[in-house]
């Protein structure tokens, strides 16, 4: 079922989402940054910045690699000659994926961004607010 055309272009339609939760994802740690260049002591609050940001990177960029590799494999429609790639440059991969676990490895990756996203949000007007009424 999950074969046909149609799911091809809902899985590619949701891993392409990718560019907006980058640009959803920048926003903050950008925002952020002249704060924390102007008060030196916010460096644990900077550090635990980037490290959400790295996070969602991490995330996004897995994101991004899914998108394409569904595109192969829906237009070339052979299983076998993909899995066999992805085991060549990821040995510790297992041999034969099922569509299924790949469909829940993407939803896993796509929850994981939209948490990072969401959790650098908070995170950034969490320590806006705190910057603006400490003084």
């Amino acid at each position: 079922m999950l074969t046909t055309k149609t799911s091809g272009k809902v899985i590619m339609s949701l891993t392409q989402s990718w560019r907006y939760l980058l640009l959803l994802s920048l926003l903050p740690y950008i925002s952020t940054l002249p704060v924390f260049s102007l008060h030196f002591h916010n460096k644990l609050a900077f550090f635990v910045a980037s490290l959400l940001f790295l996070f969602t990177q991490y995330h996004l960029f897995r994101l991004w690699l899914d998108s394409h590799f569904f595109q192969v494999l829906y237009r070339y429609q052979d299983d076998v000659s993909f899995d066999e790639s992805l085991s060549t440059l990821f040995p510790k991969r297992p041999q034969k994926q099922t569509m299924e676990a790949r469909w829940l490895g993407t939803k896993r990756l796509f929850s994981f961004a939209v948490i990072g996203v969401s959790i650098q949000w908070i995170w950034c007007l969490a320590m806006l607010f705190f910057t603006l009424f400490s003084y």
